[in-house]
This record gives structure tokens, C-alpha cells and sequence, in this order.
């Protein structure tokens, strides 16, 4: 059962006026941008995005790392934009180079590769080209909150952005069937190809071989003893700061843990990459900021439990049945002002408003309930999900040179 409400948009005149006046910025910058046309396109070429360039990180990255795996003879070059790239110079190699994100050399290599592989939306300001391969993995599965056009109080000049730039791709990957339905279509307005084999990301959640590494591997960076448990808390993003709702105590919830699972435990906490840290829960003597940590997914099987409440991980980290615990206090509030594309209380996991809620739900667990509801979840959400998405999209990128 998918929740289809159709609201109007609430354009605030100034917001409306700043992307009436970026719209129109953006379509001239692309009429000059189909001067491409005079430079020649290299059929070898891959240029990789992550969140506007602010990382090196999530599908696209594995994506990249699959491709050097398997380009033995590297017959391909990567191009990685990023806004720092001299962080990333010791990664170099003879088929992988890092370039400034929007830099003049970052938009000769947008026009000329074949390939463009992005998490978000295509690039605004340059158009995608005639024989041109751009392939969105989105940074988010599942069908959860509503994302795109289907957001509430949206900007139709802002939408207007959104829908003139998802035009240019060429492919986009889904995660389920539910999100091709209420995301890529009815969120992104998107009618071309959708390739149906989950986030690449993911890929690595189903090789239980590795777990235990990686798991140390994260232990050894926040300099953890082996046996200590990890509650990864990560909340989404939200536009304002909800000063009225209750916030987590972390005090309560380490001793909740303790009591239902015993052991030591400590409380990872990463923040959503276009929020800026809370202080307040930084100087928490029970957390320790994995904000900068450079793989999420290794965060999601490294973590015992998860504690998040609308982000898009609540999808990822349901393919490893572990525990988690939706703790959402603005639960009314974030319905009523952006919307939810499922029943929350289908998602597969508790759901908790307020601390005494989380502290009875951790204290009630039950591990076959909750895989059974996560089956469901999975059912409903009809998933696409197999561990092999890296190599779909690799054999992708074959057919098309």
C-alpha cells in the first residue's frame, strides 16, 4: 500500500524569484554547452560524481572499484570530480585520476566522456550530449519518505531544475520496483531506462565473507576493542532544526543495549552530508563522530544496531537483518511537511516517538519478528536487490561502447 497525495506547492516570492532567475542561468549556460559537439568523444572515458563532488564515496565508487578490478588491460579512464583532489592523489593510478570539481578541466572531461555515473541528478549547467551515457544510481533505495517533484511545499521553479536536468539521463538504477514507481517516476517524472538490479553500494553487504574485516577494520579506526558493540546512530536530513522535539538520550539508550544485549557498547554518530554536525551531541561523552568516515556501508556492517529515523540507510541496512529502531519524535510533523511514500509502519523496523518508546521497543526485540517484517518489506517493496548490481552496470557500460 503506497500513499499517492498530490499537494500544492508554496512558493515563498523570494525563493521563487532566486530559481525563476537560476533557471534561466542554467538554460543559457546548456545552450552553450551544446558547442560540444565540435569535441570528440572518448568511448573509453568514465567521469564518476558523488554528492556534488563533496566525496569519493557510495555507488559510484564501488562502481569504479569494480570496473578497475575488472579492466585488466585499462582499457578505460575514470575520472573522479571532487572538490579537493589533492586529497586523493596517493589513490592515483595509470586509469584513475581525480579532477576540481567544476573547474574548467571538470567541464572539458563532462563533455568528452562517454560515460558520466552520478548519485544525484545530472549536472545542472552542462547538458548531456548526443551518444552520451549518463547513469544516475541515486543515493537512496527503498520507498520511504517522498524525495523530488513528489516532496510537499516545493518550489515549482526549483522542480522546473529538476525535471529539465533528470531529462539527460540515460539510465537509471532502482533498488525495487517501489521505488521505480513512486520515486523515478513519479518523483523525478523519468520515463527512460531503468536498470532493475539494486544499489551498487549494497553489493558488498551481501558478502559475509568480508564482514568480520571490515568490521575490525572500523573498530581499528575509532580505536575500539574487538568486543565492543556499536550503535550507529543517523538521522536524515531536515530543513530546519526542530528545537520543540524530544531528542535522543544516549545515556538511557547505551543502558537499553546494555540490558537487552549486554557487553560495552559506544554510539557512532554520522550525520547526513548536507547537515552541519550538532555540537551539542558531539560533546556527548558517548559518541564518537564518524561524520567523516569514508564508507557508510562499512558503518552499516560494522554497527550491532542502527538507530535512524527517515533516512534511506533504514533500506541498506535491512538486507543485513540486524537490529534497528526508527526513533522519530517529529513523526506528524515530517508527514505533514514532506510526506512519507509508505506507512511507516510497514518500513520493517520499531517505531519509537519518544525515549521511553525506544528504551520498552529494545526491550521487547524480538529477532524472528523482526526479520519477518522485514521480509514483508522487502515483498512489498518488490526488491531488486541480489549483490550484483557492480557487474549489471559494468556489462551495461560494454554493450554501449
Amino acid at each position: 500500500m503506497f500513499i499517492t497525495i498530490t499537494r500544492g506547492f508554496e512558493d515563498n516570492s523570494l525563493e521563487k524569484k532566486f530559481f525563476i532567475f537560476k533557471y534561466f542561468c542554467i538554460k543559457i549556460l546548456r545552450l552553450f554547452s551544446k558547442l560540444s559537439f565540435l569535441i570528440p568523444l572518448r568511448n573509453n572515458q568514465i567521469l564518476l560524481i558523488a554528492y556534488n563532488g563533496k566525496e569519493y564515496s557510495d555507488s559510484p565508487r564501488y562502481i569504479s572499484d569494480y570496473i578497475q578490478k575488472r579492466d585488466q588491460k585499462n582499457d578505460f579512464i575514470m575520472y573522479w570530480a571532487v572538490k579537493e583532489p589533492e586529497r586523493y592523489k596517493n589513490m592515483e593510478t595509470k586509469n584513475l585520476r581525480f579532477i576540481e570539481y567544476r573547474s574548467l578541466r571538470f567541464a572539458l572531461e563532462h563533455m568528452r566522456s562517454k560515460f558520466i555515473i552520478t548519485n544525484i541528478s545530472p549536472m545542472k549547467a552542462i547538458a548531456g550530449r548526443k551518444g552520451q551515457e549518463i547513469i544516475s544510481t541515486w543515493h537512496g533505495g527503498g520507498a520511504y519518505k517522498k524525495v523530488g517533484m513528489a516532496q510537499y511545499h516545493q518550489s515549482k521553479a526549483r522542480l522546473s531544475i529538476v525535471r529539465m536536468t533528470m531529462k539527460d539521463s540515460t539510465l537509471v538504477l532502482s533498488s525495487s520496483k517501489a521505488f521505480t514507481d513512486v520515486c523515478i517516476h513519479d518523483a523525478f517524472h523519468y520515463e527512460g531506462a531503468v536498470l532493475n538490479a539494486g544499489l551498487p553500494r549494497n553489493d558488498i553487504l551481501f558478502k559475509s565473507d568480508v564482514h568480520y574485516g571490515i568490521k575490525e577494520k572500523v573498530k581499528n579506526f575509532f580505536s575500539l576493542p574487538s568486543a565492543m558493540h556499536i550503535v550507529l546512530y543517523a538521522p536524515t536530513y531536515r530543513r530546519s532544526e526542530l528545537n520543540w522535539a524530544e531528542k535522543i538520550d544516549f545515556k538511557e539508550l547505551l543502558n537499553s543495549l546494555q540490558n537487552r544485549f549486554s557487553g560495552d557498547w559506544i554510539i557512532l554518530y554520522r550525520a547526513h552530508n548536507m547537515m552541519n554536525r550538532d555540537d551539542m551531541v558531539l560533546r556527548n561523552n558517548s559518541l564518537l563522530d564518524a561524520t567523516d568516515y569514508p564508507d557508510m556501508q562499512e558503518l552499516l556492517i560494522a554497527a550491532d544496531v542502527l538507530i535512524t529515523d527517515y533516512s534511506s540507510s533504514i533500506w541498506d541496512y535491512s538486507l543485513l537483518k540486524k537490529p534497528g529502531f526508527l526513533f522519530v519524535p517529529d513523526l506528524e510533523y515530517y508527514e505533514e511537511n514532506n510526506g512519507l511514500c509508505t506507512p511507516i509502519e510497514k518500513w520493517g523496523f520499531a517505531v519509537c516517538k519518544t525515549n521511553e518508546e525506544l528504551k520498552q521497543k529494545i526491550h521487547d526485540y524480538d529477532q524472528k519478528e523482526q526479520i519477518r517484517a522485514i521480509s514483508e518489506n522487502h515483498k512489498l517493496f518488490h526488491s531488486y536487490e541480489t549483490g550484483k548490481a557492480c557487474e549489471y552496470v559494468y556489462d551495461y557500460i560494454i554493450s554501449k561502447i
